[in-house]
């Protein structure tokens, strides 16, 4: 009983001393946060916050207006954490402020205090300011309250493009299907970004139709990046085995951007299905790389001298095609004989690079027969003189002046060198 009687003593005095240490510790915190130095002042408020002791909350709200943007980060932070709704409105406040980094950690800290911070967000999304609309949009999406939904639907048609940005990416989040449609409307945003973060947010949605993203990848903005076709593309690798069959004839597209991201994805898809139609488009010299890199991921071989011919190229495998000189020659004057453009101009160039010059005559020949203006520079400018010739010859006769470049050909084709491996 007494050695019971100690064991319990012991224990008060370890709770009473511990709870005068952290009151002392709390106190001592709160006082810092007046400190000269901006260093100490968010060392204290984020101490603050691994403390837990709500008398912080007043002196951390205070410490939001602190001059220096990081201790009022630091702030914000401790706020959040101590989760107590005496915050939310000093918490949106603070959304509009100038720094970044503030109003960052100020919607974080709002994630952390729930549903009670919703409403107020919502109201954030309304405000003629621009400053802190979207960090407001990301916190709604993070809090997962479908209150938002339609205020973040009506944010699609923004005039502010960043903000139509960050409100599709909320409503991904959100995972509400009344977002389904406004999204896709968004497909036609003449802003690339926006376009993006709606495919995105429908792949969240689990709503992005394989018939959409087609259309989606072959979108023509004029926008140079064209990064809106990529995420397509991306989008329609995560769909799986059901987009296969709508990328292959994708293939054939007249646009190179377009042909480039189905072949990439037809590849990381690995489904056997695609095999003919990537076969069949590899003359297509623009596409070799993906083409090549495609088929080798679903592991293909070549079944005939053709598409012998043919991988080597897409595989830049000049020495196998110097080797093998004859197969190569024939396969590709089968191409030169052939009534497709692209597979003439595309055998011409392989010719030309692998610099052969006992097919020079029939690269003249060629030239004569179907050849035009772009051909003809090419001839002028890769180095070799029997075409140069021909194709001045070439030009005096269709009435083009041909300018001779310094170099390699205008599309950086020489005489026997081509980045051949």
């Amino acid at each position: 009983m007494k050695n019971a009687a100690s064991r319990w003593l012991f224990l008060l005095l370890l709770v009473w001393f511990t709870n005068g240490v952290l009151a002392d510790g709390v106190q001592d915190q709160i006082a810092r946060l007046k400190d000269r130095d901006f260093f100490v002042r968010s060392s204290a408020a984020e101490a603050l916050g691994k403390l837990g002791d709500l008398r912080a909350v007043e002196p951390l709200i205070t410490c939001l207006k602190d001059k220096n943007w990081f201790v009022g980060g630091n702030a914000a932070e401790a706020l959040g954490k101590l989760g107590d709704l005496r915050a939310v409105e000093p918490l949106i406040a603070c959304l509009k402020d100038k720094h970044s980094s503030l109003r960052s950690s100020a919607a974080h800290a709002l994630i952390k205090l729930g549903k009670p911070a919703v409403e107020p967000l919502i109201t954030c999304l309304k405000n003629e300011q621009e400053v802190g609309r979207g960090e407001a949009a990301e916190a709604l999406g993070d809090l997962g309250d479908a209150q938002a939904v339609e205020p973040l639907i009506a944010c699609l048609k923004d005039k502010n493009w960043f903000f139509r940005g960050c409100a599709a990416d909320a409503l991904g989040k959100l995972g509400d299907l009344r977002a389904v449609k406004p999204l896709i409307d968004r497909f036609k945003d003449q802003n690339e970004m926006v376009r993006c973060h709606a495919a995105e947010a429908l792949l969240e949605l689990g709503n992005a139709d394989v018939e959409t993203l087609i259309v989606c990848l072959k979108d023509r903005n004029v926008d140079a990046r064209r990064l809106f076709p990529r995420k397509a593309a991306d989008a329609l690798v995560k769909l799986g085995k059901i987009a296969v069959e709508p990328l292959i004839p994708c293939l054939k597209d007249q646009d190179l951007l377009v042909r480039k991201l189905a072949a990439k994805a037809l590849g990381d898809l690995g489904d056997a299905r695609a095999v003919p139609g990537l076969v069949e488009a590899l003359p297509d010299w623009e596409c070799k790389d993906e083409l090549g890199a495609a088929l080798k991921k679903i592991g293909w071989k070549p079944t005939s001298d053709t598409e012998q011919v043919y991988f080597w190229i897409c595989n830049a495998a000049g020495a196998n095609l110097k080797t093998q000189w004859e197969k190569t020659r024939q396969v590709l004057l089968a191409d030169l004989k052939s009534l497709n453009q692209r597979r003439i101009e595309n055998a011409v160039y392989t010719f030309v690079s692998l610099g052969k010059d006992d097919i020079v005559p029939e690269l003249i020949s060629i030239l004569y027969a179907r050849g035009d203006k772009e051909m003809a520079e090419m001839y002028l400018n890769c180095g070799h003189d029997g075409l140069h010739q021909a194709a001045q010859l070439w030009a005096s006769a269709h009435g083009f002046r041909l300018m001779p470049l310094s170099g390699a050909g205008g599309d950086g084709t020489s005489w026997g060198n081509r980045q051949w491996r």
